[in-house]
């Protein structure tokens, strides 16, 4: 189980809005987000980027998330885009590059 060395949260309310930063820290990873928390409706819109340093690796891979929805049942969007191009031009390879390598025509 990971435990977060640091968790740090701060939270402007106004007119039943919360306005909030979100932090997190642990080992080989860090999380930093923002956004609305509505109060009244219980709903909430929040954006976090997430990076995971690969321990092999010096350069960290960036997952972008969006939060949005009732509190109860949010809805969790992951962009997975971004990371899977890092991953490989980490090697210089375009993705058709990779493609052809598997399907053996390269």
């Amino acid at each position: 189980i990971d435990v977060f060395n640091i968790l740090q949260t701060d939270a402007l309310i106004t007119n039943g809005i919360a306005d909030t930063t979100l932090k997190l820290l642990a080992k080989n990873y860090r999380s930093q987000g923002k956004g609305k928390i509505n109060l009244i409706k219980q709903t909430l819109n929040l954006h976090f980027d997430s990076y995971y340093t690969r321990p092999e690796k010096t350069k960290e891979i960036a997952i972008p998330a969006e939060i949005s929805g009732p509190i109860d049942s949010p809805e969790i969007s992951v962009d997975i885009s971004q990371p899977l191009n890092q991953l490989l031009k980490a090697d210089g390879k375009s993705l058709s590059e990779k493609i052809k390598k598997l399907l053996g025509r390269s």
